[in-house]
């Protein structure tokens, strides 16, 4: 049986950075969809249904935290798992870490970042086996 490939959906909106974590994350494997703003990432969300969001919390318009606030009460997306990447942390208050399944504050080594997505994604897989 063939593995899948898994669906990440990064939604920065600084398209250097969203490049370069496309380039490092297509390199293993993952399917990596890109959204450059909240709006965006939001509407995506539902088409592409991914095994991961990847969320930039300052974005100029609808902030990250918002985005956080919706994929948390809308339906389809309420269990889906969020790895929040930012260079603003102290954007994030404690109700939104607890929330959240990891937390990066860029910029981080590559091997660290491949690190906590395959930790996010193996607990879910053990979790879903395990229910």
């Amino acid at each position: 049986m063939v593995a899948l490939k898994k669906i990440i959906l990064h939604v920065e909106d600084d398209t250097r950075v969203a490049s370069a974590v496309s380039t490092i994350l297509r390199e293993r494997s993952y399917h990596v969809v890109t959204a450059c703003s909240a709006e965006e990432g939001l509407r995506k969300v539902g088409k592409v249904k991914p095994d991961l969001v990847i969320l930039d919390i300052a974005m100029p318009g609808m902030s990250g935290m918002t985005v956080l606030n919706k994929l948390r009460t809308q339906e389809g997306s309420t269990t889906v798992p969020i790895l929040i990447y930012t260079a603003v942390p102290g954007m994030v208050d404690d109700g939104a870490r607890a929330t959240v399944d990891g937390m990066l504050v860029k910029p981080v080594e590559n091997e660290t970042l491949l690190a906590e997505i395959c930790r996010i994604l193996e607990s879910r897989a053990q979790g879903a086996v395990s229910s």
